[in-house]
């Protein structure tokens, strides 16, 4: 019983420093992601790929990145396992232009999946990670008609 209390406790050490770890890594993520803003339209663009990035992993990057991008979207993609992972956010100021919900609705069938949300926060996932690309690209494409 010792043993067994001992090891739960460990786990959870183990656990939360992983946890230390992870945001560490995210944070200094978002730095070097920051560099690839782009502006199309006057929309702040920033589209990403994280591969191993789970979907709780991607929200809070996507928080650390959306309190230093301001106005803008936001699009993190992510393939683990052979599935995809979608996240985009909006700022609200641009929430009249664009949505985060319509985007991921018209963007998630590209990945053979679906998803939806709000207008400043939407996922979906998937079964076909190689499409990310696409979706990045058709989203820039998106952002040059509105």
């Amino acid at each position: 019983l010792q043993l067994y209390a001992r090891l739960i406790v460990t786990t959870r050490e183990l656990e939360r420093q992983r946890t230390e770890l992870r945001r560490g890594q995210l944070a200094d993520a978002a730095g070097d992601l920051l560099n690839q803003v782009r502006e199309i339209n006057g929309i702040k663009l920033l589209t990403a790929r994280m591969d191993g990035v789970d979907a709780k992993a991607l929200r809070e990057l996507s928080d650390k990145l959306r309190e230093r991008l301001g106005a803008g979207v936001l699009c993190l993609g992510s393939s683990a396992d052979g599935k995809a992972s979608l996240l985009i956010t909006v700022s609200k100021e641009l929430t009249e232009r664009v949505q985060a919900g319509k985007l991921v609705q018209e963007l998630a069938p590209l990945m053979g999946g679906k998803g939806g949300g709000r207008p400043e926060l939407a996922q979906a996932g998937g079964n076909n990670p190689a499409a990310l690309q696409e979706i990045f690209d058709r989203l820039t494409t998106i952002l040059q008609s509105r």
